[in-house]
């Protein structure tokens, strides 16, 4: 994890990061967009499967192992010892408030009747059940449809740590259908079942039919998850310690954190004590606070002047960053009379190794083909972004298959593979007048 070596101007601790977002957000984690990168969503919260940067799975989450059963039901099983922090009431918090000690501070009251000290509520299956039942069910979450693939799930009979997920990528549909990309929605936090769920027996539909108790019209106006929203606890390495809405959010280490590396699984300890998160709307005010020492990290992607100034600069270091989520795709409409119309899907049957595509995927290919992307990037961006050959984002290069095609710059494939269509459809063409 992150660490100072020494001071920076203007920096006055090494145990302290100061980073900014540009806009306030909703602390609750049901809220959380997934793969979104939400500081303080992600500083408080522990997600259930982390993953490397070319997008493979790791076991070093909240879910320690999983075993696949069949192509749509899997077996996870959860760390053990990993528990919720405190249920401080922060919400009235300020900078000069005493220091946060389960023993003395305010600690929030759930549904149930139940709060957590640190050390008292365990994080188990039930919680993490809940949490992506809770992300489906339209009474409470505004992108239900986005777990519409949790078919069916369930606790292990005889393990508490441990829950079944039967995946199905069409919930409108009677046949299961397994469905691979589930995985990045395991990118998502547990959530506190002791706390947001209620005693009700009242049943509510999850958007993939599933029945779930104790979720009902009108729960998001209890206290309980009113006190929630504005003061959120997880199991993940920081606790809200105060904010200011709209200027600022306060959090610190976590005495309560199961200290399990995401990289690499091994022990690790945080060196850095506290996080501040300042609120700054616009990136070239950020900037101002980066230049004078008050914020330790910046994005300056788009400041591309101020960058080139950093880079020429002892005083800076600019990292690249090549899995970095802004990347320009190029979209195809298959529709389109150009690129095939009505034919695209036309197998080039006379072409000897092209048997297997269609007229559409040759004029595709070639286009990929003959984008000279090197030459693009030297016009529009100096030369300074990364090329990726893919229409796979990087991010996901866990998931390619051996051979999956590179589409280097070359326009001796691209007539290639044009002559290929052209001469199909010339084919087609005179069989149609010939009938």
């Amino acid at each position: 994890y992150m660490s100072f070596d020494g001071l920076h101007t203007g920096q006055t601790s090494i145990s302290e990061l100061r980073l900014f977002e540009n806009a306030w957000k909703s602390f609750n984690p049901v809220h959380q967009v997934i793969n979104t990168q939400d500081i303080v969503a992600n500083l408080i919260s522990e997600t259930l499967v982390k993953f490397s940067p070319e997008g493979e799975p790791l076991k070093t989450g909240l879910i320690k192992e999983w075993t696949q059963i069949n192509e749509s039901h899997f077996q996870f099983r959860l760390r053990d010892n990993v528990y919720w922090n405190p249920s401080y009431d922060i919400k009235d918090r300020t900078e000069s408030s005493s220091p946060l000690d389960p023993l003395s501070s305010d600690l929030m009251i759930g549904l149930k009747g139940e709060s957590s000290d640190g050390t008292n509520q365990q994080v188990t299956a039930k919680d993490t059940i809940f949490a992506l039942l809770v992300k489906g069910n339209p009474i409470v979450s505004d992108s239900s449809d986005e777990f519409s693939w949790v078919k069916d799930i369930w606790i292990d009979p005889i393990d508490n740590l441990s829950f079944h997920v039967v995946v199905d990528g069409d919930s409108a549909t009677a046949e299961i259908d397994p469905w691979a990309p589930f995985w990045s929605y395991l990118n998502t936090v547990s959530l506190p079942e002791f706390f947001l769920n209620s005693t009700s027996n009242e049943e509510s539909l999850s958007s993939a039919g599933k029945t779930m108790k104790g979720i009902y019209d009108g729960i998001l106006g209890t206290t309980a998850w009113q006190n929630y929203n504005l003061s959120p606890f997880g199991c993940g390495k920081y606790m809200i310690d105060y904010y200011e809405i709209n200027d600022l959010v306060a959090l610190q280490a976590s005495p309560y954190w199961f200290e399990i590396g995401a990289k690499d699984g091994t022990i690790q300890d945080l060196d850095l004590l506290s996080i501040s998160v300042l609120i700054i709307d616009e990136i070239t005010n950020a900037l101002d606070e980066f230049e004078v020492g008050n914020i330790d990290i910046i994005d300056v992607t788009t400041l591309t002047e101020e960058r080139r100034q950093m880079e020429n600069n002892a005083a800076y270091i600019v990292y690249d960053d090549k899995l970095s989520e802004i990347y320009s795709f190029i979209a195809i409409n298959i529709n389109s009379p150009l690129l095939g119309g009505e034919n695209y899907l036309l197998f080039m049957n006379k072409i000897p190794g092209k048997e297997e595509y269609t007229i559409g995927m040759a004029l595709r290919k070639a286009i990929f083909y003959a984008i000279n992307r090197v030459q693009l990037n030297d016009i529009f961006h100096n030369g300074e972004h990364y090329i990726y050959d893919s229409p796979i984002h990087p991010s996901l290069g866990y998931w390619l298959y051996d051979g999956y095609p590179f589409y280097t710059h070359n326009m001796t494939l691209a007539e290639i593979w044009v002559s290929a269509a052209v001469y199909t459809r010339l084919f087609y063409d005179e069989q149609s007048s010939a009938t």
